[in-house]
């Protein structure tokens, strides 16, 4: 059966064309069979991370008896937020990163008894490979998904995401097939260091994100489609109060960080309205306008 569905999953995947997904770090030769959107963020990306979600892929035949997701993007780690609201950095060594990596995949695993974690190759270069099953019973009684993470290290603290979700071993090895069309230069690098006035900048766009992933939960817990930064708030302290041990303290860390969610050049947040699926924008003093998930360059 599994090499029947990846005789299909390869017929499926005759190339289109090669899309540029981050410029001259990763493109991507995109398969027929899925569909691709540009600019998506997902609610459970890691703001506090800096991580996003640039491109993802959906099966076309995906159905409540089929799912296929594949997606492309960044990480980035060693970024903390200290007194004054100020974005601290510190350089990660190799080991540190990994080490990084794979606590916040740890602690982010939905099925920590199920998760393995592991070192792979992609595109030539090495990469921490994440893989775990979780219940989907919204999905399908008794599904589960198999979910597989990629990051794979490309400057200091930075690196190309890749996320992989079928609900089936068998389409999971398919979604594995697309990970080859993954092309990374041997050259590729991000943008160096960020200047003080760059750090300043990504303040403004970690405060969005913040704002973005928290207020995709609080329409999860509350229902609407619309919610201000206030109300954010107010949903998870009400939370908080209800809240048993075990999720106390990830409560805690989400109020704690919305609590932070303060201006830095001149932007005003408690007027901004989060709309489930589309972005954040915020003016500003130095920098104009800025918008959360950035738009592709």
């Amino acid at each position: 059966m599994k090499v029947r569905f990846l005789a299909l999953s390869l017929a499926l995947g005759a190339s289109l064309q090669a899309r540029e997904v981050i410029p001259g770090v990763v493109s991507f030769d995109e398969p027929a069979g899925f569909i691709g959107s540009g600019g998506f963020h997902d609610s459970g990306d890691n703001p506090f991370e800096l991580s996003q979600t640039i491109t993802q892929y959906l099966s076309k035949g995906n159905s409540s008896d089929s799912f296929q997701q594949f997606d492309i993007g960044l990480g980035v780690f060693g970024y903390e937020i200290g007194n004054g609201k100020a974005v601290t950095y510190k350089k990660l060594s190799p080991d540190e990163l990994k080490k990084e990596v794979m606590n916040v995949w740890s602690h982010a695993s939905r099925a920590p008894n199920s998760l393995v974690i592991k070192d792979g190759v992609v595109s030539g270069r090495k990469a921490y490979i994440a893989t775990e099953q979780v219940p989907a019973p919204r999905f399908r009684r008794g599904a589960i998904f198999w979910k597989e993470a990629y990051f794979i290290p490309i400057d200091e603290n930075r690196g190309v995401t890749l996320s992989l979700t079928a609900d089936s071993e068998e389409r999971l090895d398919g979604l594995r097939e697309l990970v080859k069309r993954v092309k990374i230069p041997a050259d590729a690098h991000f943008v160096v260091h960020p200047t003080s006035g760059e750090k300043k900048q990504q303040q403004v766009v970690y405060n969005l994100a913040i704002i973005t992933a928290a207020g995709g939960q609080a329409l999860q817990m509350r229902g609407g489609a619309k919610i201000t930064l206030p109300e954010i708030r107010k949903a998870f302290a009400a939370e908080l109060a209800k809240a048993a041990p075990a999720e106390a303290e990830t409560l805690k860390a989400i109020v704690a960080a919305l609590a932070k969610v303060t201006p830095v050049d001149g932007e005003d947040y408690e007027q901004l309205v989060y709309e489930k699926g589309k972005p954040l924008r915020v003016s500003t003093k130095s920098f104009g306008e800025v918008e959360y998930p950035p738009k592709p360059r």
